[in-house]
């Protein structure tokens, strides 16, 4: 049920931006799961366009920060020292 109620918000969202001239773009857009599941669900498609679900804990990047739905900050640091070392070389 929830499922079907976020494919209809993406489509509304969708919608609502096409009248402004502006698209969604699904390669920086990602779905988070609110349960603790350890594997990716699958991905919701909207209208053949396809969001990756991401697990709650393991969480995703804005503005070159990690956000998760937990209160661990283990992605964040690691976030924070793989960014680290990319930086070094």
């Amino acid at each position: 049920k929830s499922r079907e109620a976020l494919i209809i918000m993406l489509r509304d969202i969708t919608r609502e931006l096409a009248a402004v001239g502006l698209t969604l773009n699904s390669d920086k857009c990602s779905i988070q799961s609110t349960t603790a599941v350890s594997k990716p669900s699958l991905p919701i498609v909207v209208d053949g366009v396809k969001f990756p679900m991401v697990p709650a804990r393991e969480g995703f990047k804005v503005l070159g920060t990690m956000y998760t739905l937990t209160t661990d900050t283990t992605a964040e640091l690691d976030n924070r020292i793989k960014t680290a070392r990319y930086l070094e070389v």
